[in-house]
């Protein structure tokens, strides 16, 4: 969003040494897409370099090896690199189909990844549909080209988070010792339920946490305490609260919650935002939670009847296609997961 940063790791690698940006292939925050859209690049008060030898101090202290280290680095420098690629059509006046623009880009981020230039090429250009046993190679427009970059980083980027944080624990812990323990970090960062005029996906993901979050606080404080009370035959008065169950069952349950019927029609070859619109409705139509939706300005518009508030957010179809999934995890040895069978 405007005048909000990116993750705070961007920025650090980016003040590290000349030596380290140019081995990593590195430039400026200005120079990637996914920092430069904000137009916010420093916080006042903050060192970028200082924060950056703090992690790298931070991790050899809790016993990441230097090859370990080098492939985090390089990880973050391709997620970076990976949002400045480009497509264009692949033949003017022949067909949708996209190519990249820059196959410098494509270079860089193969050998910063260690996978081969041509695999990352065809895994972001292209999907393959499998129909009655039978392979189909169907070539991406330029929106569904980009749209699959999106999500490659996103499923990097969240790959390398899991791995960190069981990596931590299996430090802390020790490897034999993790099955058994039941001490382990974890990570809870809640922003709180946010109304915009335009929310995305994340939006709604955070605001569906929230909402979990909600409930758990809601059996614990008001259904738990209170049949204790009972049981104890202590005298109170009955606390009412909202119990967002059927909000939640709305969202999560299967096989017709919005994020069911979401996974399903991005995993169809001619999945479209109209026909997901049309089974929420049909689906949903009749509930208390629910109001009927239409189409506009070629993205959908979504709403549900809550009681704090109205959620609306569009729908981007951050889905990696499953070639280029695999093409990731096949074609990177550098990359530290696996080693103990975290992923």
């Amino acid at each position: 969003a405007e005048s909000e940063r990116n993750y705070h790791i961007f920025y650090q690698i980016l003040s590290a040494s000349d030596e380290e940006r140019e081995k990593y292939s590195l430039t400026r925050p200005e120079d990637y897409r996914y920092l430069n859209v904000s137009g916010c690049f420093s916080i006042e008060g903050v060192d970028e370099k200082e924060d950056y030898d703090s992690v790298r101090s931070a991790m050899t202290t809790l016993g990441f090896t230097d090859v370990e280290q080098d492939s985090i680095i390089r990880v973050l420098a391709a997620v970076l690199t990976i949002g400045n690629i480009q497509f264009k059509l692949k033949e003017q006046g022949k067909g949708e189909a996209a190519t990249i623009s820059d196959p410098a880009v494509i270079k860089t981020i193969s050998t910063l990844l260690s996978c081969s230039p041509q695999t990352l090429h065809t895994s972001l250009c292209q999907r393959i549909n499998f129909i009655r046993g039978e392979k189909f190679i169907v070539p991406l427009n330029q929106a569904e080209a980009g749209d699959n970059r999106d999500a490659l980083a996103k499923m990097i980027y969240g790959t390398l988070f899991v791995w960190l944080v069981n990596k931590i624990n299996w430090c802390i812990v020790g490897g034999q010792a993790m099955p058994k323990s039941k001490a382990f970090i974890g990570v809870l960062d809640i922003f709180g339920f946010e109304n915009f005029r335009i929310n995305s996906f994340e939006q709604f993901c955070i605001n569906f946490t929230n909402e979990k979050l909600q409930q758990h606080f809601n059996h614990h404080i008001f259904k738990l305490e209170q049949e204790e009370y009972q049981r104890e035959n202590i005298s109170w008065a009955n606390m009412a609260f909202v119990d967002n169950q059927e909000c939640i069952d709305l969202i999560e349950k299967k096989p017709l919650g919005i994020i069911s019927l979401l996974d399903e029609e991005c995993r169809f070859p001619k999945g479209t935002d109209k026909s997901w619109l049309e089974k929420l409705n049909t689906n949903h139509a009749m509930g208390q939670t629910w109001l009927l939706l239409t189409i506009k300005n070629a993205s959908i518009s979504s709403k549900r009847n809550h009681w704090a508030s109205f959620l609306c957010w569009t729908k981007n179809v951050d889905f990696p296609r499953e070639q280029t999934s695999r093409g990731w995890k096949s074609s990177t040895p550098i990359m530290p997961w696996g080693k103990h069978g975290f992923c």
